[in-house]
């Protein structure tokens, strides 16, 4: 999936990605052109920092990509089980109760 939304972001397709509660909901759909209008809103500095980033990693060796992506996997990774702790920690203990 990740490989498929890589290629149909530097191809210029507009996606949009969507999330669930539960890991099968999520999703990512190409808009189709007669419903797209382009971005919502206009930003240089957006645009600007949208180019610098695309440079950098063109520039980047195959050895730094894979690092760069299991160092952005982790660090997913990371903020799922922070979110999961939290939510653990916020429901009743269900175990207690019975």
């Amino acid at each position: 999936l990740e490989l498929l939304i890589r290629i149909a972001v530097r191809a210029g397709m507009p996606i949009v990605l969507q999330t669930g509660v539960v890991p099968e909901e999520a999703g990512a759909h190409v808009m189709r052109a007669k419903t797209y209008r382009g971005p919502a809103r206009g930003s240089k500095l957006a645009d600007r920092a949208r180019k610098a980033l695309i440079e950098a990693a063109s520039k980047l060796t195959p050895e730094q990509r894979l690092n760069a992506m299991l160092e952005q996997s982790q660090l997913v990774s990371q903020l799922y089980l922070a979110g999961k702790t939290a939510q653990h920690a916020r429901e009743p203990n269900a175990s207690a109760s019975q």
